[in-house]
């Protein structure tokens, strides 16, 4: 929940934004703070309900670059090796993801840090992107279920999701989010969160090759 000693803290490192965050843009100032409650139930394929869409979660990965207390190290190496292993986990190529949900907080060390990350991973070729926190805000523990719900979804409805966007791009991070929604056949998924000390998750949703 949103509490003043939460506040301060993002305020103190200079971290807030007084409009709607707009990650990867120029014009980011940093995040604004939200609240949300997210549950998602993971069942085995043989438990899965009769009739279901056939989207589960195939792959995950997680890692610490452990660079500094709330700073991410620079490079996204180690949220790269998050995705890395999380497409090992699922057996699916670079190539193969339609989609990613950023963690895209805003600010200016994380959307450096993770557009490095995915340059990594992806090369010049980042697939779409979609950026939840722009209108939930960063609900903190929530954030990431709120990606990976978006994810689903998005694989679910064959839906690439446009993000709030404010003025232009920063070109110096090589991507943008999607200003206008994309329809299109989706297979897979990305959805990744970065937390303070480095901490790294990614995980892989895709559509049954059946």
């Amino acid at each position: 929940m949103i509490s003043p000693f939460v506040f301060a803290g993002f305020a103190g490192l200079k971290a807030i934004d007084p409009e709607p965050s707009s990650p990867f843009s120029l014009e980011r100032k940093g995040l604004n703070l939200g609240e949300a409650a997210v549950g998602i139930v993971l069942v085995r394929d043989a438990d899965a309900p009769t009739g279901n869409d056939g989207i589960g979660l195939t792959g995950y990965g997680s890692s610490c670059d452990a660079h500094h207390l709330t700073r991410p190290d620079p490079g996204g190496h180690g949220l790269a090796r998050a995705i890395h292993a999380a497409l090992r986990d699922a057996d699916v190529d670079p190539a193969q993801i339609d989609f990613v949900s950023a963690h895209a907080t805003g600010t200016a060390y994380n959307d450096a840090m993770e557009a490095a990350g995915f340059a990594s991973v992806f090369g010049p070729s980042v697939p779409p992107l979609h950026c939840a926190k722009p209108v939930t805000g960063h609900t903190l523990g929530a954030s990431g279920a709120i990606d990976a719900l978006v994810t689903y979804l998005a694989l679910r409805d064959g839906i690439v999701p446009r993000s709030y966007f404010r003025g232009a791009a920063d070109p110096s991070l090589h991507m943008a989010p999607l200003a206008t929604e994309q329809a299109r056949p989706l297979r897979s998924g990305l959805s990744t969160s970065s937390g303070f000390g480095g901490s790294n998750a990614a995980l892989i949703f895709s559509r049954s090759r059946s």
